[in-house]
């Protein structure tokens, strides 16, 4: 950051990676999950498919040179379009219901391109720049100032692109709008790997954990130790950030009910979270200690070439941290199951349920409520069953399987029957997801954790959103596949169902949580072995508990 930024305001100087964190920068850690929540629980999720399937449609109907039939309602009663719960959008005339005529967006070459797979489409290429980005840049936080600098770059690009969204006036800037989610996209995954690396930082240096290593307690104490504080900071976040997309979600309902307009509505939004974002990031600016690395080494790759050389290199390490590896496989795949549920879920409420805009972002609210109940119930349940954290991540993915199956009863059932094929299914749905989703993304992170090298966060975080953000082009490729050749998204719950249920397997098969502790040298302050017999530590790795009882070993 340059002389004279948020980085010369720091408090208390950058200070050393080791020195005791303090309960002010915990809260600004904190601080960022709450800003940053603007744009992964609203923006990317609800307003940018939305603003992008109505900028879209309109132009594609401009283009098509025929006029888009009337709403029903009042006097108009046919030849108009008429959303109908559980099939969409419908024509309605004289012999009754028809599928509704939707032009497709003219693209270069005499291509074309339906505007929901559009919309669908730009989410799988702006994660695709995303992970080029982060890899190129992440592990550099390992270096110097690096884990603040790319945690203000990513922030400053990613909330100035949502912020000019407000510019969008005209179907034709389609485009424009696609390119700016790109670009807010990538500034999100930088910062993304900028914040996950604070949090191993902030693990060792917690008051907690350093007195536990400098009183030579047990080693088995002082890896309880540090769970217990990965598990608190992590959850603790994810609460915050739920909290926070409980109100700029409800404050974005209410940007959307200032205009008629339904592409205004949704740039109102985009700028509001772009807003909320920023400004809620700087107090983390001011609080939250460099804590920098050692420089980059001489002779190192061209910076922003570097990442691709260390990512080579982590690479070449799977079989030293093989659990580590392991789960980052599995994670690759789960990850984009829940990914793909968020990102269809918004679209599939609009268009097969006739939800208003307001509405839709009440179904998110939903989502976010019961994520902050869910978040201290896998704490309480993680407390009351000492379930360890790969346990847990077993138990909440296993509690999401229902959820693909539901929509997929919908092909059995006859219309307004079960199967997401009303209103009020959509919202317990939604409710049922939130409960899971927080806890899994926060357990995620913190059986990681356990099994990265010491002094090596940024890098490895860089490699577990590669993991994360390099599967989810994969899903919103597939849901376009889907709706360009068959005009539904239902049958996207087929796909949701396999890339949820094989890593379930996978995980509980192949990822050996306190082996991989060891191999990361996490078991003590130095480094080394545990110490400990697994078969005399069934709270580590446990004994094999069949899956009809939840629990995982």
């Amino acid at each position: 950051m340059a002389p004279g930024g948020f980085a010369a305001m720091e408090i208390d100087g950058e200070s050393s990676r080791a020195a005791p964190a303090g309960r002010r920068e915990i809260w600004a850690w904190y601080g960022y999950d709450a800003a940053v929540a603007a744009f992964y629980s609203a923006a990317l999720p609800i307003f940018f498919p939305l603003l992008l399937v109505a900028l879209g449609s309109e132009f594609a109907w401009q283009q098509s040179g025929s006029q888009q039939p009337p709403a029903c309602g009042g006097e108009v009663t046919s030849d108009c379009l008429q959303c109908v719960p559980g099939k969409g959008t419908q024509l309605l005339t004289s012999a009754g219901y028809t599928e509704a005529p939707l032009p497709d967006i003219p693209l270069a070459g005499g291509a074309s391109i339906n505007p929901v797979s559009f919309a669908t489409a730009m989410l799988g290429v702006s994660v695709i720049f995303e992970v080029v980005a982060f890899v190129s840049v992440g592990p550099l936080a390992d270096f110097g100032r690096g884990r603040k600098e790319l945690l203000q770059v990513g922030t400053y690009m990613g909330a100035a692109a949502c912020v000019l969204c407000l510019a969008l006036a005209s179907p034709a800037l389609w485009w424009l709008a696609a390119l700016l989610l790109i670009l807010a996209n990538v500034g999100y995954g930088i910062a993304t790997v900028a914040y996950y690396s604070y949090l191993a930082v902030l693990v060792d240096a917690s008051p907690e954990v350093q007195q536990a290593e400098a009183a030579g307690l047990p080693v088995q104490a002082v890896v309880e130790m540090r769970e217990q504080v990965e598990n608190r900071l992590s959850l603790t976040a994810v609460a915050c950030a739920s909290v926070a997309s409980i109100v700029v979600t409800l404050l974005a309902l209410a940007a959307t009910l200032l205009s008629s307009s339904p592409d205004l509505k949704l740039r109102l939004a985009l700028f509001l979270c772009g807003a909320w974002w920023l400004l809620l990031a700087l107090p983390t600016f001011v609080f939250l200690k460099a804590r920098p690395g050692p420089a980059l080494p001489p002779g190192s790759p061209f910076r922003l070439l570097s990442g691709w050389h260390h990512l080579a290199a982590l690479l070449s390490e799977a079989r030293r941290y093989r659990n580590a590896f392991a789960f980052l496989v599995c994670y690759f795949v789960y990850a984009d199951g829940y990914t793909t549920i968020m990102q269809i879920g918004v679209l599939f409420g609009q268009r097969n349920l006739c939800l208003s805009t307001p509405a839709t972002v009440l179904l998110a609210c939903c989502v976010f409520l019961f994520a902050v109940a869910g978040t201290p119930l896998a704490f309480w349940l993680q407390r009351a069953t000492n379930l360890h954290n790969k346990a847990m991540v077993c138990l909440l993915i296993a509690g999401m399987l229902p959820l693909p199956l539901w929509g997929l009863i919908g092909y059995l059932t006859p219309d307004g029957g079960f199967g997401l094929k009303s209103t009020w299914e959509l919202y317990v749905f939604a409710g049922w997801f939130g409960v899971l989703l927080g806890p899994l993304s926060s357990y995620s992170r913190t059986l990681f954790i356990d099994m990265i090298p010491v002094g090596r966060e940024g890098a490895f975080f860089s490699l577990y959103s590669v993991s994360d953000k390099g599967s989810s082009w994969l899903g919103p490729f597939i849901v376009a596949v889907i709706v360009q050749a068959t005009g539904d998204l239902r049958p996207s719950f087929f796909y949701i169902l396999a890339v949820m249920l094989l890593p379930l397997i996978a995980l509980h098969l192949t990822v050996d949580h306190a082996r991989g502790i060891t191999d990361a040298g996490r078991s003590s302050k130095g480094g080394g072995d545990m110490g400990i017999a697994q078969d005399d530590q069934p709270n580590v790795v446990g004994s094999v508990v069949p899956y009809t009882a939840m629990r995982a070993h």
